[in-house]
């Protein structure tokens, strides 16, 4: 696979970033949300236009992008949680050397209704990705726009955060000044679990405030990871252990970033990585 989850994990939560205050020439929040133009309508209702006093969620992804595929379930969730309040999520996947309308095509029909309970699309001359995606100036996937009400676009960033937009929207109570605080506390957050200047410790305690904050961060597998390593750095090998397997049983391909990631540690914590997968262990294998 050209392209590996750990890899792209921190670019795509770039995403993430705030939006907010934007100048013109940039897509933002707060400018009318452009026109969908896709190829392929590969599940759900075709949506030719966004219908005044609904609620649209477009959703950028590819079937390379592990971040992506962790966040279905969520997106599936509030699909379900809010579909008789008018809202209406598709995931929209372009073209590209990896991605392709037979994959798409093949993931949906893998994943099912309950893997990807939502509207899913094809942009196979990636209009609507250069519409939305270059507009704003996003380079990193999965990334979420929010189509409000009144056809504006109320939020932009990663999936996982869209719980409070859409229940504020839905509410009827989400407004500037809440749009503007939300981009800078994820902007916040990620800058945090990223930061070099942050020490371990500190990061375990933003992760565990992160997770009450926006419980869908628990499901995705790159942030169990994270915890992972964190918890290798502090010394708490037993907790390390069971984050690493807990990650390997939700995408066993995470097994060899984690024998790697042993060969740069110190000695002892090298052979307590190379006992984390109990050989006689079996379960966590696909």
């Amino acid at each position: 696979m050209p392209r590996i989850a750990h890899a792209v994990s921190a670019a795509a939560l770039l995403c993430a970033a705030g939006a907010f205050g934007a100048d013109e020439e940039k897509l933002a929040v707060n400018h009318k949300a452009p026109a969908l133009e896709v190829s392929d309508w590969v599940k759900g209702k075709p949506v030719t236009g966004f219908e005044e006093g609904k609620i649209y969620v477009v959703e950028f992804w590819a079937t390379w992008c592990g971040p992506c595929i962790a966040s279905m379930p969520h997106l599936t969730e509030l699909q379900k949680e809010y579909k008789d309040k008018g809202v209406t999520i598709i995931g929209v996947s372009s073209q590209d050397p990896n991605n392709s309308l037979e994959k798409v095509e093949a993931m949906v029909k893998d994943k099912g209704d309950e893997g990807m309970g939502y509207s899913v699309a094809f942009d196979a001359e990636r209009a609507t990705n250069q519409a939305f995606m270059k507009a704003a100036e996003r380079g990193g996937i999965p990334c979420s726009f929010v189509v409000d009400p009144t056809g504006d676009l109320a939020y932009i960033g990663h999936p996982i955060f869209l719980d409070v937009p859409l229940a504020e929207l839905t509410a009827g109570t989400w407004n500037d000044d809440k749009a503007e605080s939300y981009a800078k506390r994820e902007s916040e957050v990620f800058s945090t679990l990223y930061g070099r200047d942050v020490s371990a410790d500190d990061k375990i305690d933003w992760i565990e405030s992160f997770e009450a904050e926006f419980p869908a961060v628990s499901k995705l597998d790159f942030i169990t990871e994270l915890r992972g390593q964190l918890y290798m750095q502090t010394g708490e090998y037993d907790k390390a252990r069971a984050a690493l397997e807990s990650a390997i049983r939700n995408n066993p391909n995470f097994s060899v970033a984690y024998a790697n990631l042993g060969k740069f540690i110190s000695s002892e914590s090298s052979f307590r990585m190379a006992t984390l997968l109990d050989p006689n262990d079996k379960s966590w294998k696909m």
